[in-house]
């Protein structure tokens, strides 16, 4: 058990710093028998499945009275209770888990149902027996107690080394228990005196639960992809044990728990499919080769052995075809501070902001507002970085689609720029209208696509 809880609590200190999941979007290209490409782009699922186990440490709080002999009805004078105050135990959970967790949001939840056995061990005070005049007896409870465990929660993910926390609510339903009760010396050992034990009270129990934990990226297995999550957590509730059937005294015992532990989960890709028609006539670029002779000596310095020309065969280069840009009409984004509302910034996750029409590029109110709380964070965080993805819809020719992505983005750096941000820290790309997120046959498809995706690097 303490080897478990050490190597978890490792786990949660290395992992993050070797492991960063893949929130990016993958596009795959599966040639079909026709000739055709099927073009498959997906990025993450909102829903995760999987299944979990942990080992807890549990503290119980309160009182429990038994007679010495709990086959018997208590009393007063023949079998009189003993009271069985606080007590430890260890135990173990495992189950399933369905999680929401949406990539464009920080918040989600997820549900689990386990088997919880929890473990149980009370002794009393010093006990005084007629038949003995030793003065160290005591008597034991030692239990396992199970329950179906149902634990909803709402979760929020922190934005920085994939952790998040969360909190809910939870209920134990008892399916199950075993207990002995038993005499022992304190000193020498038990005595050979166990009884069977039957808790009469064992309540359903409701508690708050609340953890931290981590989303580690395992693999992407044909658009499945895996996490690996340790987690910590901790709950406190209502009385789990009450009064024995005939007891003289009331009892009412809880407990604090702690557990650590991990859960494996899976989620399928959210995918869109496009398709790529083969064009027999289609004629690649042209390139530059040179084809050099099998027996030319490249032994030694390369400025001893000059190359014979006869040795290489030339092949005419294509005649250069200039490249020209249209540059955005606007340089520098007029801005005014009084303008400025703060909001709450997230690091390494992706944000996305739209544009209303296929050929629009003017930033919106929101983005500006939201890259002055960049533009600041930036300057107050000389080691982060940013990273700016421009992209378009399919309404318009591959080179428009190419040119529009690349505005959007350039006004983006153009405007962290003008708030003095150093290039050198910007990352920056257009990707024309290759990696849709939407259905691109629908108008609500399409306005999701012509976007720009920023992402603070930390």
């Amino acid at each position: 058990m303490k080897k478990a809880i050490i190597l978890l609590t490792v786990l949660f200190s290395i992992l993050p710093l070797i492991s960063e999941e893949d929130r990016g979007t993958m596009v795959d290209y599966n040639p079909l028998p026709n000739n055709d490409t099927l073009v498959v782009t997906r990025w993450y699922g909102d829903w995760w499945f999987g299944g979990g186990l942990s080992t807890q440490y549990n503290q119980y709080f309160g009182d429990f009275y038994a007679p010495g002999a709990p086959s018997n009805l208590a009393h007063v004078k023949f079998n009189p209770e003993f009271v069985f105050e606080n007590g430890t135990g260890f135990g173990y959970s495992l189950g399933a888990i369905v999680e929401y967790n949406p990539i464009t949001s920080s918040h989600g939840g997820f549900i689990q149902i386990n088997y919880l056995k929890r473990g149980y061990t009370s002794e009393t005070d010093e006990v005084v027996k007629s038949f003995s005049t030793a003065r160290d007896l005591r008597y034991v409870l030692e239990s396992t107690i199970e329950y179906l465990e149902i634990r909803p929660a709402y979760r929020y993910d922190f934005g920085f080394l994939n952790m998040y926390g969360y909190a809910g609510p939870g209920v134990d339903i008892n399916i199950g228990q075993k207990s002995n009760h038993y005499l022992k010396f304190v000193h020498t050992g038990d005595i050979a005196q166990e009884n069977k034990f039957k808790f009469n009270d064992t309540k359903t129990r409701f508690y708050l639960h609340f953890g931290i934990g981590l989303d580690l990226f395992l693999t992407d297995l044909n658009g499945t992809r895996f996490r690996f999550s340790p987690f910590i957590a901790a709950d406190f509730g209502t009385d789990l044990l009450g009064t024995q059937n005939g007891g003289l005294s009331a009892s009412a015992v809880n407990l604090a728990s702690a557990r650590i532990g991990v859960s494996l989960k899976l989620g399928p890709d959210h995918k869109l499919y496009d398709t790529l028609r083969f064009d027999p006539n289609y004629k690649g670029p042209d390139y530059q080769v040179a084809v050099m002779d099998n027996n030319v000596n490249l032994k030694g310095d390369l400025k001893d052995n000059l190359l014979e020309p006869a040795d290489i065969a030339y092949y005419e280069l294509p005649e250069a075809i200039e490249i020209v840009r249209e540059e955005p009409a606007i340089y520098r984004e007029n801005t005014n501070e009084n303008d400025f509302k703060p909001i709450k910034l997230e690091t390494n996750r992706m944000k996305f902001y739209e544009f209303p029409t296929s050929e629009s590029t003017q930033l919106t109110s929101e983005l500006k507002n939201y890259l002055d709380n960049v533009a600041r964070y930036l300057s107050e965080n000389p080691g982060s970085e940013i990273r700016i993805v421009g992209h378009s819809d399919n309404m318009g020719s591959e080179e428009e689609n190419q040119r529009r992505s690349v505005i959007r983005k350039d006004r983006v750096v153009r405007y962290l720029l003008a708030k003095g941000i150093n290039r050198y820290r910007i990352l920056d790309r257009g990707e024309g209208d290759r990696k849709p997120i939407a259905d691109t046959r629908t108008a609500e498809g399409r306005k999701k696509n012509r976007r720009v995706e920023i992402t603070i690097i930390q």
